[in-house]
């Protein structure tokens, strides 16, 4: 890594527009960040698409041949700087939530989300490794949204980089809610329990950046997210059992909209977790500053920082949700692209069989329960 480096986050409104559109404001926000000297330019998470649930983003996957990936290295190479940003990419016969690094002369890394959020299951499968990108510009970890709350890939990269990067899209799931055709909006209050941990966002991943001791950027959305869910009636059904009150709205499944505010989190931070630069205010805003890093790579001088939330949440979320929108991302894809697409993976069977004897676990407990209790 060079003794110093000019880093540029960009944050852009999650709103979903054409590709077009949002190609040519993230084009203003990458030409304002090379013009004040930004040798890494970092994207937020979908920068090109937007950010939503719904069955038109089975529409935006592209292949690293298509519009997106050709204008990365066509801007990596125009402003001389290495860029970094996420898509929906179309590998095969998958889908996955690929954050790519594009160097100047069009070499590439890739990294793929590893653990889709709740209804991004639905949109993406889920990767299974981490990246340490060997730039010119030096050693790169990367993490997309929920996979920033990992201890465990946290871990993996601890000794391995100099520079981390977070790209997310994360609602605020203390203010989701439902909101049918007609009349108030349905308060999402017992999900809030598993979607508490996005106000832990930026305390914990500065918390893990300081404990491997390197520089963090953090490139995120702003906005409101307000989403039709894909497959609505398949996708409000698991909902309705922690959510009882949507009960009643299944057969208006498609008209109900999921809102929530994102967390506006877009900053650049030293090694020690201080902010030196970051983002105040709603909208597409770039934010830079330089970086200085140490002669050698830091290797962590205590133990990982305690998780603040319970681990078992994570492992609900992830399990449950695997289990729950493994086949609606299934059926969607093949709906789209064709029978080929999609095919069952050996993990979604194993959060299958978790989660069925995990429920099998809980009736059989709660059977005993009320036996006793007689």
């Amino acid at each position: 890594m060079p003794g110093s480096l000019k880093v540029a986050a960009i944050q852009m409104d999650a709103a979903p527009a054409s590709i077009e559109v949002r190609l040519n404001r993230a084009a203003s926000a990458v030409a304002q960040a090379a013009e004040k000297g930004a040798s890494l330019v970092v994207l937020p998470q979908q920068f090109a698409t937007g950010y939503s649930y719904d069955d038109t983003q089975y529409e935006q996957s592209q292949t690293l041949d298509d519009e997106i990936v050709s204008w990365m290295k066509q801007q990596a190479a125009q402003h001389d700087v290495h860029m970094i940003g996420s898509l929906l990419l179309w590998d095969v016969d998958e889908v996955y939530n690929a954050a790519l690094i594009v160097a100047p002369d069009g070499q590439s890394w890739r990294y793929d989300q590893q653990f889709p959020f709740l209804w991004e299951r639905a949109l993406f499968r889920d990767g299974e490794h981490v990246l340490v990108a060997q730039t010119a510009i030096g050693r790169i970890g990367v993490l997309v949204g929920w996979d920033a709350l990992h201890p465990e890939l946290w871990m993996r990269y601890a000794a391995n980089v100099d520079l981390m990067v977070v790209l997310h899209a994360m609602p605020d799931g203390s203010q989701a809610q439902m909101q049918p055709p007609e009349g108030q909006a349905l308060d999402l209050s017992g999900l809030g329990a598993l979607m508490s941990v996005s106000s832990a966002f930026e305390a914990y991943i500065l918390a893990q950046a300081r404990w491997i001791g390197v520089p963090l950027v953090i490139a995120g959305v702003s906005g409101k997210l307000d989403t039709m869910l894909p497959l609505p009636r398949l996708s409000v059904l698991p909902l309705s059992l922690v959510e009882s009150n949507l009960w009643g709205y299944l057969e208006q499944a498609h008209d109900l909209r999921l809102q929530a505010p994102f967390i506006v989190k877009t900053g650049i931070y030293d090694a020690n977790g201080r902010a030196l630069s970051f983002v105040e205010n709603d909208g597409d805003q770039v934010v830079s500053v330089m970086l200085d890093f140490p002669a050698h790579r830091p290797m962590p001088q205590a133990s990982q920082p305690d998780v603040e939330f319970p681990q078992s949440l994570l492992l609900t979320v992830d399990a449950l949700s695997a289990a729950a929108y493994a086949p609606v991302y299934q059926r969607s894809q093949r709906r789209q692209w064709g029978a080929r697409m999609a095919p069952t993976s050996s993990k979604t069977r194993i959060w299958l069989l978790t989660t069925a004897l995990a429920l099998l676990v809980g009736f059989i407990s709660g059977i005993t329960a009320r036996r006793l209790q007689r």
